[in-house]
């Protein structure tokens, strides 16, 4: 495998992983157990109940099983075209066979002294978006392909195993900023390819890796409360994402609009060196 071949394939029926970084020239080896997929609601997962979500049927092929690469092959024409009316059907969204593979697109070292974790944040998806020269203008319920996976962000310990893991759009980007010594910041960027609407677009989302759990930025308002930093989604009624201060300091700024116009809220979220503070403007009143 190439020093940036995106790897981490899995397919039903293997226990041997090979991983391969991707964009990245290590290579590594994990071993994972067989089992029936199991259902884990997002953010409160326990370790024992991730590790049974991690056996899904979705397996890591290896490259010293012949049959196994042959039908990665396959996956990546795995249900992939659409009906005849050039929308996706039911049908078309469930394959049968399953070929499905995952392929590793990012990784993010952890450490205890920020993150309550030694290990690594990964990244798993789909392998057709992952190769070199793939398409990443985002998916669509109604457009092929019709079947992607969903992306897979894992916390995984210093022995490989996941100990927590969430779902977000089958094409999903995931960038880490430093604004301070010990505080990284996770941005989301779940791209979604629109047919005609005001409230589709690319949903950002914002994290931090804490006490060994991956989750949504805490910010504590002027009054005192704290609370969780709600995603974006960047269509005509708001927009934001990062921004860099004057000072040059990471922040999050984001504005928000009602359906009429009549009430704008502006967020500014940023580190004061011991915390994440928010600062939230409303103009205009409610309609």
């Amino acid at each position: 495998m190439s020093a940036c071949s995106p790897g981490a394939f899995w397919l039903a029926g293997a226990a041997l992983t090979i991983v391969a970084l991707a964009g990245c020239t290590s290579s590594k080896t994990d071993t994972t157990s067989s089992g029936r997929t199991a259902v884990v609601s997002e953010l409160t997962t326990d370790a024992e109940a991730a590790g049974a979500a991690y056996s899904t049927r979705h397996k890591v092929a290896s490259r010293r099983n012949p049959a196994a690469k042959s039908k990665a092959a396959n996956a990546d024409i795995s249900n992939s075209d659409s009906s005849a009316d050039g929308f996706c059907s039911a049908a078309e969204r469930a394959p049968n066979p399953d070929l499905r593979i995952y392929a590793t697109w990012r990784r993010f070292a952890l450490n205890v002294a920020e993150h309550g974790i030694a290990g690594t944040l990964r990244v798993l998806e789909d392998s057709r978006f992952t190769r070199h020269g793939a398409s990443r203008e985002g998916t669509h319920i109604m457009l092929p392909p019709c079947d992607p996976l969903p992306t897979r962000i894992e916390v995984l310990d210093a022995a490989g195993q996941p100990k927590q893991h969430i779902e977000l759009a089958p094409q999903t980007d995931l960038t880490a900023h430093t604004v301070a010594p010990g505080q990284t910041l996770f941005m989301s960027r779940e791209l979604v390819r629109c047919l005609a609407s005001c409230w589709c677009g690319d949903h950002l989302a914002f994290w931090q890796v804490r006490n060994g759990r991956f989750a949504r930025l805490q910010s504590r308002t002027k009054s005192g409360t704290k609370w969780a930093v709600s995603g974006v989604t960047n269509g005509c009624y708001e927009e934001g994402g990062i921004a860099l201060s004057a000072k040059g300091a990471v922040e999050i700024h984001i504005q928000r609009s009602e359906m009429s116009f009549s009430q704008t809220r502006s967020e500014r979220h940023y580190f004061d060196g011991s915390e994440w503070r928010a600062q939230v403007i409303v103009r205009g009143f409610p309609m």
